[in-house]
């Protein structure tokens, strides 16, 4: 095994770019560890011990770290910090060093489509990272329109900017970086992927079925990534996918939540939408349950008018419950199993693509193209 190579004056170039936090009053109690919902998931990541190979100066064993890259900056730690000790401002510092020394994350971050935006800017005021800014796009000499652009050192993968796009012009693409340290790279929090989960639960379970007799409950259980991120959560949530009639949809935040899907799996005949995310205040990407809350707040409204507000249900989990999802899916099985088969609307009775506004304008602008 080759010696560690140390460099000193790494730790006072941390310091410099760190905005005045200083990671030498640390005295490696490992609550930040111990909060840190990445390190419940991947054992690997120990933010203290960064920290200490930081004060160590081993510069580049830190730098060639892919850990560095993969706090979201929720400050969990640093509300339990007994130093106040602000680690994720000293984790972005640690990044500034590796992107000015060539070294760049694993990511792939959300990208925008000119064609189809129409530069109405909520991308970039939604964005937790200010990773999104409205550039101009300049063609032939002259200021054509306004585009997002995507800053790939910020970009966490969120997804909140897709949810948020009126006409679905920003994606985040099949990620080379796994939603959950230590699972493979996938593709499943694209409207796309999400839709094609809930076409399986809808025509390949009988949620189709006119005859009520021998009909079976079908339920929609849309899950952030990081509510429910224990070991024990996880036995949890792959004993709820093992149930016939119950399709696990997992988004990376509930930020990524988007309407449009939860009123799709309504009228695709679907009995129950259950949607959890983490509690309000702690959220893994900042205020993406926040921003979600205000989604919530008007699709409530609109499931009201509908007269299909029983069938969806919303619940806010503290990452100190245990034992909640598998008592939060029972209890909506009862329920939307008292109000019988939902008698939607069968989709091929009417033009698919008039189902929302962003079908809509996708179809618009294949037409234009």
């Amino acid at each position: 095994m080759a010696p560690r190579r140390l460099e000193p004056g790494f730790a006072d170039e941390v310091l410099a770019r760190s905005s005045g936090e200083d990671f030498r009053a640390c005295f490696s109690c490992a609550t930040c560890t111990a909060a840190c919902p990445l390190s419940w998931m991947d054992l690997n990541y120990n933010p203290r011990q960064i920290l200490r190979l930081v004060t160590l100066g081993a510069k580049d064993e830190v730098l060639s770290s892919p850990a560095i890259w993969l706090c979201s900056e929720c400050d969990i730690c640093y509300r339990r910090c007994p130093q106040h000790v602000h680690l994720s401002s000293l984790m972005k510092a640690i990044r500034d060093v590796a992107v000015r020394e060539g070294h760049k994350p694993m990511i792939s971050p959300a990208e925008a489509s000119r064609s189809t935006c129409a530069s109405c800017g909520l991308c970039v005021q939604a964005c937790p990272y200010q990773a999104i800014k409205l550039t101009p796009t300049w063609v032939q000499g002259r200021r054509e329109m306004l585009v997002p652009m995507v800053d790939g050192i910020l970009c966490h993968e969120c997804g909140i900017c897709t949810a948020i796009c009126p006409v679905s012009a920003i994606t985040v693409p099949a990620s080379v970086r796994a939603a959950r340290p230590g699972e493979p790279g996938r593709d499943g929090f694209g409207d796309q992927a999400i839709l094609a989960e809930l076409k399986q639960l809808a025509y390949g379970s009988g949620a189709r079925r006119e005859d009520a007799s021998g009909h079976e409950t079908t339920i929609v259980a849309f899950l952030c990534e990081w509510c429910l991120y224990s070991r024990l959560d996880q036995a949890d949530i792959a004993r709820v996918e093992q149930q016939s009639g119950i399709q696990v949809v997992r988004l990376p935040c509930l930020g990524r939540m988007d309407p449009w899907h939860i009123l799709t799996a309504l009228q695709d005949g679907v009995d129950g939408v259950l949607v959890v995310g983490c509690e309000l205040g702690n959220c893994h990407y900042r205020h993406g349950n926040f921003l979600a809350e205000n989604k919530i707040t008007v699709l409530k409204a609109v499931l009201q008018a509908a007269g299909q507000s029983q069938r969806v249900r919303f619940a806010h989990v503290s990452s100190a419950e245990r034992g909640v999802l598998l008592r939060l899916v029972e209890e909506m099985k009862r329920d939307v199993g008292a109000l019988g088969p939902n008698r939607a609307p069968a989709p091929q009775n009417r033009n698919r693509v008039s189902v929302s506004h962003k079908a809509r304008a996708r179809a618009l602008t294949d037409v234009q193209s």
